[in-house]
């Protein structure tokens, strides 16, 4: 068995108000919909069952029971004041009654003696496994499981269900191939537009992206007509990430290590770069060649003058449209709790890059005190965070990335 973490109040709640990563949500579904007391927890006394819990916060003394026949209404309760005791200040306790695995042997434990397993956001003592590539192989994994006639059962069928209904409308075919795509390399490096900057798809600048944005298409008929299903998972993920520095083959030089140190930026595509956002170049400058630094650089700046346009053309290259959005918001492995999926059109390409807020630029990053500078603004669909840094482990920019929340 692995070995994990203890469980924490910060497990569940890390800002006021919210299910951190819909983990309050697994935990208590596990609890209630426990049939025939198949879910086991690991804890500190091996695996258990839950029977019930009693929550104590500021004066309250709240009980639970796993068996309730209302649990689908008590659930939501709970969860809700699961969420405003984080919240307190006071002391505050949530203890559980659970038993071994056959039911004998009752005794209460609090909520740090559970393990943070993988299904609560916990990393094990074995090899480190990349999230977003297990999300794609259990999704393919899932389909084909679906495809063979299986048409209900856990993690993510009931999602595909839905999906592959939709597809089924609009192309009138069955889904006769899934194919996964995701470790295809399909580069895409900056390149120069004019006087705009822009993602290309292998050196071509083009919108509709779905052949090259795909990490699993599902094919339709004999005629195979394809839907482009691009795979995201955790709430913060990333919409780009080219390199700056004109080391690989088409790709685009923006910034040199030796401009950066004389603090005067010569590349023009560099240039450019720094103008679309508004970026002072002095400043950028010092953001890696003063790094590291015993005061933070100034911060949190609105920037005086950035290119809306030109920011909403690198924008509509980087996200593309042509493709279904299959997007893990919560981080939660191996569920469909909080898979939105939704398809991105032209329409919806063009909501989602026109800027509605100002540009806001970090030198040194959030604290002023780091090798990065990151620029923000928001569309009606996207809070973006774009970030100039050293992906390699050095302090010179290497890559410029486009990060995303969905709203």
């Amino acid at each position: 068995m692995a070995e994990y973490r203890n469980c924490a109040w910060n497990t569940f709640c890390k800002k006021e108000g919210e299910d951190y990563n819909g983990n309050i949500h697994t935990f208590l579904t596990k609890m209630y919909e426990d049939d025939n007391h198949k879910n086991a927890f690991e804890t500190n006394h091996g695996l258990v069952m839950v029977h019930d819990a009693r929550l104590k916060y500021n004066g309250l003394n709240l009980f639970y029971d796993q068996d309730s026949i209302n649990y689908k209404k008590e659930l939501p309760i709970f969860k809700a004041h699961w969420i405003q005791a984080a919240k307190a200040k006071k002391t505050k306790s949530l203890e559980f009654t659970v038993s071994n695995l056959s039911g004998m042997n009752l005794f209460k434990i609090p909520l740090t003696d559970f393990k943070k397993t993988d299904e609560f956001g916990g990393q094990g003592s074995g090899p480190r496994v990349n999230k977003g590539n297990e999300f794609e192989e259990h999704w393919q994994k899932d389909t084909i499981t679906f495809m063979s006639g299986q048409l209900t059962g856990p993690r993510y069928i009931s999602k595909i269900k839905e999906l592959n209904e939709k597809f089924e409308k609009e192309t009138g075919q069955s889904l006769i191939e899934s194919i996964q795509e995701g470790g295809a390399n399909k580069p895409r490096p900056l390149m120069e537009h004019g006087k705009d900057i822009v993602v290309s798809a292998g050196g071509i600048l083009k919108e509709d992206m779905g052949e090259t944005l795909t990490d699993i298409t599902y094919k339709y008929g004999k005629q195979k007509q394809p839907r482009y299903l691009s795979l995201k998972f955790g709430p913060t993920v990333t919409f780009f990430n080219c390199g700056v520095t004109g080391g690989k083959k088409g790709s685009l030089k923006l910034f040199v290590q030796s401009e950066i140190e004389s603090y005067k930026i010569e590349a023009s595509s560099g240039k450019r770069f720094l103008e679309i956002f508004g970026i002072d170049p002095v400043r950028f400058c010092q953001s890696f060649a003063d790094y590291p630094r015993s005061a933070p650089i100034p911060n949190h700046v609105e920037s005086p003058d950035y290119d809306k346009g030109a920011i909403e053309k690198l924008l509509k290259s980087g996200i593309g449209f042509g493709y279904t959005m299959v997007h893990n918001t919560t981080g939660q492995r191996s569920s469909a709790y909080g898979v939105d999926i939704y398809d991105v059109d032209r329409t919806y390409l063009n909501s989602a890059s026109t800027i509605t807020t100002p540009v806001k630029i970090f030198y040194g990053g959030k604290d002023g005190r780091g090798k990065r500078v990151d620029m923000t603004c928001s569309s009606s669909k996207y809070d973006f965070s774009f970030n100039i840094r050293n992906k390699q482990g050095g302090v010179f920019p290497s890559h410029v990335m486009c990060d995303y929340v969905k709203k």
